[in-house]
């Protein structure tokens, strides 16, 4: 056989961006993908618009600690129980139920907005129901991608995935800032809605999932073995809290930006 014969049969190795995207080619994992921006980039949004809604209401920056504290305590508490409940239930029932409360508490405080009606234990009723339900979101969401996939796209599926997550944590609040000068606070509110609808909207069109079975640990002792699972596993742990440093350092700057912006900066 000649070399060049040999040449023309040798398989086309694929670029590293078709390697690293070619879990779009999956209808499924693209509706999620979808989903995930339009999710993550209200919640992003959201991020700027509630503390400065809050700030505007109360001209206090202790006012945007309480919002997002309305917020971290019940996600501190739930965020175990959503991760074994994604492993029990149906996990695109429990993303879109999760969502469609969380839209349903934003459409609230919009409408009492857009009225002139709201006051600011309104906000932190609603950052306390959104604490509720992104517990549930988060875990099924990561969940659901290794079931749409098969284990030769799962590495591309779950770094897109979490691009995408970070991409829209700076997109969102840049955009959202944005919005607030150009169309008002009110349009910048309604926009973040209409990103939880097309999420929901993108979720709805994934097929259902069965939950793993019936052979589980009770959900007290399903929480045990996780967190048993997180002290023996040393790079598990070390991973963890290098992800909870920036939140630790960057979330109570980005929650208090509102005063910084009048107070320090005078812009």
């Amino acid at each position: 056989m000649s070399e060049s014969g040999s040449r023309e049969r040798a398989p086309r190795r694929e670029s590293g961006w078709g390697r690293a995207t070619e879990a779009l080619q999956n209808p499924q994992f693209r509706r999620v993908f979808v989903g995930n921006m339009a999710f993550f980039l209200a919640m992003g949004g959201q991020s700027i618009v509630r503390p400065w809604i809050a700030y505007k209401l109360t001209d206090q920056a202790f006012a945007l600690g309480i919002t997002a504290a309305a917020m971290a305590v019940p996600m501190f508490f739930l965020s175990p129980i959503g991760g074994a409940l994604a492993d029990r239930v149906e996990r695109r029932r429990l993303i879109v139920l999760a969502q469609s409360m969380a839209l349903l508490s934003e459409g609230v405080v919009f409408g009492l907005l857009v009225s002139g009606r709201l006051e600011f234990w309104h906000l932190v009723a609603a950052a306390a129901s959104l604490g509720c339900c992104f517990p549930l979101v988060m875990p099924a969401r990561s969940a659901i991608v290794a079931n749409l996939v098969d284990r030769k796209t799962l590495g591309s599926a779950m770094g897109l995935n979490m691009t995408g997550v970070n991409v829209t944590r700076v997109l969102g609040p840049a955009a959202a800032g944005y919005l607030i000068s150009v169309i008002g606070v009110e349009g910048a509110y309604l926009v973040n809605v209409s990103l939880y609808v097309v999420a929901i909207g993108a979720m709805l069109t994934v097929r259902k999932l069965p939950p793993m079975g019936k052979d589980l640990p009770s959900l007290h002792k399903h929480m045990v073995e996780g967190f048993r699972y997180l002290l023996d596993d040393r790079l598990v742990g070390i991973l963890l809290l290098f992800g909870l440093v920036p939140q630790f350092l960057a979330m109570p700057f980005q929650n208090i930006l509102p005063a910084f912006t009048e107070k320090v900066w005078a812009v």
